[in-house]
């Protein structure tokens, strides 16, 4: 991934940038403005925090080096941020300059160039960008790629009476969608405002899956329905796309049709529908993934090799891993492509299906 400008180049980290890396954050001139000064041991787990949500998002904070030399001199890019405060959670976009290449406009073009490419990619249908009020150099560079000012707040993680808990908190919206409904997208278009992202494993998630499955206990009790939470956010300790995958298993003659009626009139949209299969999802809107996201599949009792699969992997931590590491090393190339990573994983899920039914026969 390479980002390039007039003068600079945007790409991913390497090892041999936290020495320098470390050199800025202990510096501070540059860090006035921020709770403190870095260690170099503090570095190295922002260096490792910078690449994972690399690895996780496919976007995140570049490194920045000049064209002329080659020389490392800071970042620019985008963060997922998620704090305590109305306009959270959203992605921001932020940069840190060594103070002897300031007063170049160096932010300023970096911070541009990725504001195109977040366009072009469709990260996100707006930016935020906040820093501490007394801060005006960087509010500066808020305004000069055009940010507009919202508001004041106070920062939740610094302490009350901290010298810099106000803040100034700056907006730019990417996209001026004119469209009516997420059925008026393109399956590219679909695919683009919502790409498949990997999030570090969240024990909220069979919290979520709990809420939902109590939730659709009730809608379906006609049916007698057995609900179970599916897919790799069920699987304990790996990395998964936020998303939470239940499955309902009911009767082969219950009234499909009033069935699908049923979860269109409690919100779900149905994603697919044949034969006894269907396939729902709630919490995807136009301006990207809510909070909570749910994927829905109806089949028949009995149906349900997901169940075998997740609990084949919740036994064997060493396999759930190996599927993780697939998972992660095919995300940059499928990052769009859903049906493409599907199939790409569809070798181990048939291996793991043959461990898992063997397994069962034998016990």
């Amino acid at each position: 991934m390479m980002i390039e400008t007039e003068r600079l180049i945007l790409r991913t980290w390497r090892e041999d940038d936290i020495i320098p890396f470390s050199e800025i954050n202990s510096n501070g001139d540059v860090m006035e403005y921020m709770p403190k000064c870095l260690s170099f041991e503090e570095t190295k787990q922002f260096y490792d925090r910078i690449v994972n949500e690399h690895n996780a998002l496919g976007y995140g904070l570049y490194a920045v080096e000049l064209k002329n030399g080659g020389k490392f001199i800071g970042y620019v890019g985008f963060h997922n941020f998620d704090f305590d405060a109305e306009f959270s959670p959203g992605v921001e976009i932020g940069w840190r300059i060594a103070k002897e290449y300031w007063n170049n406009g160096y932010a300023t073009e970096a911070a541009k160039a990725c504001i195109d490419y977040a366009r072009k990619g469709k990260l996100a249908n707006e930016i935020y960008s906040f820093t501490a009020v007394c801060n005006h150099r960087s509010e500066r560079v808020m305004q000069k790629i055009g940010m507009e000012r919202q508001c004041c707040f106070s920062h939740p993680s610094l302490p009350e009476g901290h010298r810099l808990k106000l803040h100034v908190l700056y907006k730019l919206k990417l996209t001026t969608s004119k469209r009516n409904g997420l059925k008026d997208l393109t399956l590219e278009e679909l695919w683009e405002l919502f790409p498949i992202v990997l999030s570090p494993y969240r024990t909220q998630w069979k919290e979520w899956a709990n809420d939902e499955i109590i939730s659709l206990s009730e809608i379906l009790s006609v049916y007698s329905p057995a609900i179970s939470h599916i897919g790799s956010t069920a699987i304990t300790g790996i990395q998964a796309k936020p998303i939470i995958d239940i499955l309902v298993e009911i009767a082969s003659d219950a009234d499909w049709n009033r069935v699908r009626a049923e979860m269109e009139s409690a919100g779900y949209i149905c994603m697919s529908s044949s034969g006894t299969r269907m396939s729902f999802n709630k919490g995807y809107t136009l301006g990207g993934y809510a909070e909570r996201v749910f994927h829905v599949h109806f089949h028949v009792y009995g149906d349900n090799d997901e169940i075998l699969f997740r609990d084949y992997l919740n036994r064997n931590p060493a396999l759930a891993h190996e599927y993780e590491t697939l998972k992660l090393g095919l995300l940059p190339r499928y990052r769009n492509d859903r049906d493409g990573y599907t199939e790409a994983k569809s070798g181990f899920v048939g291996k793991i299906m043959g461990l898992a039914k063997t397994a069962v026969h034998r016990s």
